[in-house]
């Protein structure tokens, strides 16, 4: 709620499906890959315009080099278009002179559908340290959203992490907007994660959700165009 409005970030992950590689399984044939992600794009879209709102989708540059349509279709509507890395899998970081080649090809294949470079990211798998921060202050982006600041087992704990949009780099550098995935501002509940709305329901999150309100904050909720309804 910024004075006395109530605001919710809707932001989608817009990548090929590597879930079977994510649980040690065989990838999934490209084509079924993109289908999966693109059918469940095309459902959001119809949700999106009948509800006349705007969302922003982070893409990989390897699905927008195979469905330029489908991403122009998503700007033509308004929606916001930002980077996701050029693959989703594997979760490598790498260093930082790999993540500036990775990152501006990306964004040239993201730019080429849009008309448009991107001026946000957020890393596949949530998967950002040091070197990805660099490397998107070296190519001037505006703002991440890959921190979620609670404790995920087996993944990552970013309790530490503050909740609340915060800047990376210090006063008279390079600086980088963080924009976190939205949890509860005391227990680190992560209502805002598909994941969580899913499997504890809605009306927690809701309760959450209001929680976060209260501290003058927007709700930043975070999904993937593959994920079940």
């Amino acid at each position: 709620m910024i004075g006395t409005e109530k605001i919710l970030c809707l932001t989608v992950d817009l990548e090929e499906c590597t879930l079977p590689q994510e649980f040690g399984g065989q990838p999934l044939p490209e084509e079924e890959s993109i289908r999966l992600s693109t059918q469940g794009a095309h459902r959001l879209l119809d949700i999106i315009r009948s509800a006349n709102v705007k969302a922003t989708f982070f893409i990989t540059g390897f699905l927008a080099s195979r469905c330029p349509e489908l991403v122009r279709e998503i700007t033509d509507l308004g929606n916001e278009v930002a980077n996701h890395d050029l693959k989703h899998y594997p979760p490598n970081a790498g260093i930082c002179a790999d993540k500036l080649r990775s990152l501006q090809e990306s964004e040239t294949i993201i730019k080429q559908a849009t008309g448009e470079r991107p001026l946000g990211f957020r890393a596949p798998f949530l998967n950002i340290g040091q070197n990805v921060i660099e490397a998107l202050k070296r190519l001037s982006y505006v703002y991440d959203s890959s921190v979620l600041p609670t404790y995920v087992p087996g993944r990552y704990n970013r309790l530490r992490m503050k909740p609340a949009p915060f800047l990376w780099g210090s006063e008279g550098s390079r600086q980088l907007i963080e924009i976190p995935i939205s949890v509860t501002p005391l227990l680190r509940v992560p209502v805002g994660w598909w994941w969580f709305r899913k499997n504890f329901g809605q009306r927690i999150c809701e309760m959450g959700f209001e929680a976060i309100w209260k501290r003058n904050l927007p709700v930043v909720c975070h999904l993937h165009s593959w994920e079940p309804s």
